[in-house]
């Protein structure tokens, strides 16, 4: 089962908070943001072809039904930043086989938190590495001025790199993929 640690002292001391499962494949390698409300919002790497998210209103200490997202996971980890927008963005492959292309998807702020796990709710906003023979790994991504972001990454696991991307004022719909 997955879960998070919170604390409520600056980070001297930690509790365990949550227990969420999943039959039939794991739920590793999270990621998550703040939501409106107070709530936090986390995703999950898997072996069942999709990212998986959760929401908990109570500062982790529940959560709700993991659930499948419309994004596409080949078992590979993600990563998200809240932006000061209020936007989410995403790094993750989209892909379920490879770890290649390597996208960038965006939330738009929701007022209402459980919003954020309706189908449809994440927009694509840019390719970050577009070679779909690449191995393109462990992303992490964060907001370096606004409408900006820096993504770093692995690349075949010889080494690091970092793209800057510019994020677009309107999203498109999410890509096919496969």
């Amino acid at each position: 089962s997955a879960g998070v640690l919170v604390s409520h002292d600056q980070g001297r001391t930690w509790a365990p908070r949550g227990d969420i499962a999943l039959p039939d494949t794991w739920l590793i390698e999270n990621t998550v943001v703040p939501t409106a409300g107070g709530g936090v919002l986390m995703l999950f790497r898997t072996g069942a072809g999709r990212i998986y998210s959760t929401l908990s209103m109570d500062e982790g200490e529940s959560w709700t039904d993991p659930t499948a997202t419309e994004l596409p996971n080949p078992n590979s980890k993600t990563s998200m930043f809240k932006c000061q927008s209020g936007e989410v963005v995403l790094a993750y492959n989209h892909s379920t086989e490879r770890r290649a292309p390597l996208h960038l998807a965006v939330l738009p702020p929701q007022e209402d938190p459980t919003l954020l796990l309706r189908e449809g709710s994440w927009r694509h906003a840019a390719v970050v590495e577009a070679d779909p023979e690449g191995n393109f790994a462990y992303p992490t991504v964060l907001e370096w001025e606004p409408g900006v972001v820096k993504v770093a990454y692995t690349f075949w696991g010889k080494g690091l790199r970092m793209a800057t991307v510019t994020l677009p004022e309107t999203y498109a719909e999410l890509p096919e993929f496969k």
